[in-house]
């Protein structure tokens, strides 16, 4: 479809509905609610349309609502979006519009782990990917003088603690640095599922060649589900 008509298209069902009240409908299924408002300068035409663009309809199939705005579970866990029965929960607190899209797309990508896990999970390719890059992570920090005890990096699980560390301890500006080349996102470090939901992102609204380059594998997975992964 020709992107002006598909912005005037998602334009027109979200200015229509908005005039009633904050909840709309795009693409014809997904239920989007507004609860808290958006900063004045987020363009949700902008990100819809980008959406449609560059996801499947196949891997969009999973996800029922996106509802924007405060919500506790976010907070708590000081996350800024969250894929949880059928539904996005992303935070209204929004820098730009690509920050949005992100959050977005970040848990597109978690709503087709279940339905496609086989494809992207079942050989282990992935995880022996991602696996093989912890190890090489503990080197990297182990030899600038960062200690790892007390943590498990053959853990492909999500830790709150193993995060913790990354996050606070570490720091993304320092891993960053210390892991160009060898994940495309640090938060992909954090466990095997975001991995995945990183390489996704960068796949789709990113740079697939980056992706291509550092993780070959699970970017041969991601390829396999975007075109020859319909159910």
């Amino acid at each position: 479809m020709n992107n002006d008509l598909l912005e005037k298209i998602v334009n027109n069902s979200i200015e229509r509905q908005k005039q009633h009240n904050d909840q709309f409908v795009v693409f014809g299924n997904l239920y989007v609610f507004i609860k808290d408002p958006l900063p004045e300068h987020i363009d949700l035409v902008n990100i819809f349309s980008k959406i449609q663009q560059r996801i499947p309809p196949h891997l969009m199939t999973e996800v029922e609502a996106v509802y924007v705005g405060e919500f506790e579970e976010l907070e708590g866990r000081e996350v800024q979006s969250i894929y949880k029965d059928g539904a996005i929960y992303v935070t209204n607190y929004q820098s730009n519009d690509g920050d949005m899209l992100e959050d977005i797309v970040h848990e597109i990508a978690h709503s087709i782990e279940e339905p496609f896990g086989q494809i992207i999970y079942g050989d282990g390719s992935v995880e022996s990917e991602f696996l093989g890059k912890r190890r090489m992570l503990k080197n990297v920090l182990n030899s600038h003088g960062v200690p790892t005890d007390g943590f498990n990096f053959e853990e492909t699980d999500y830790s709150v603690d193993f995060d913790g560390f990354l996050y606070r301890e570490v720091g993304y500006p320092v891993l960053i640095q210390l892991t160009s080349g060898l994940f495309n996102n640090p938060y992909g470090a954090t466990s095997l599922r975001e991995y995945f939901a990183a390489g996704f992102e960068e796949f789709f609204i990113g740079d697939r060649e980056v992706l291509r380059r550092i993780s070959p594998l699970l970017f041969d997975k991601i390829q396999e589900v975007a075109i020859n992964g319909e159910l």
